[in-house]
């Protein structure tokens, strides 16, 4: 797969466009858990009181260090680093597995 730069906003980029792309052709995604389930369950992982945000910007959010109990998102990312968003996309990864596997 392909993003582009390593960062978590390609990333979702590219998965939006795949999604768009099933929906399109009229393919039913039949992943097991639902993909739009993640918000909720990395909501629930860093216990941020609402996953409104979505899902790359908690996850980079944490990275950096910031408190999900208490974040400002306005221009949070603004001086996010090359080794930050590389950190990000693997911890992407990490909960994807957990996320399949069921846990928290």
């Amino acid at each position: 797969m392909y993003v582009g730069e390593v960062s978590l906003y390609s990333l979702m980029t590219y998965l939006h466009g795949y999604e768009m792309a099933m929906r399109d052709a009229e393919v039913e995604d039949e992943s097991q858990p639902k993909f739009q389930d993640f918000h909720e369950f990395v909501r629930s992982h860093y216990g941020y009181f609402e996953s409104t945000a979505g899902w790359a910007r908690m996850i980079l959010a944490v990275t950096i260090g910031l408190n999900p109990k208490n974040v400002s998102w306005e221009g949070f990312d603004s001086d996010v680093t090359y080794e930050q968003h590389v950190e990000s996309v693997k911890t992407f990864y990490e909960l994807i597995r957990d996320f399949r596997e069921g846990g928290v």
